[in-house]
């Protein structure tokens, strides 16, 4: 297991959730409410992270970083 940490997000609407992406996958790998969580990944593989505000606006990814 991985822990992912991140700064918080803001928006004019409010951030609701936050989703974690394996790179070059269109769904999700984990969501969560906080700036931290911690997840299974696969050694190699790239995540990135995107907030999402109460309207259903996702912001742009965050920087990539490699699981182990």
């Amino acid at each position: 297991y991985v822990t992912f940490a991140w700064s918080a997000s803001s928006d004019n609407v409010r951030v609701v959730r936050y989703y974690v992406y394996r790179y070059g996958r269109s769904t999700p790998v984990a969501r969560t409410t906080g700036t931290k969580i911690r997840i299974y990944t696969v050694y190699g593989a790239r995540y990135y992270v995107r907030a999402v505000d109460a309207a259903g606006n996702k912001s742009s990814r965050s920087a990539i970083v490699r699981g182990r």
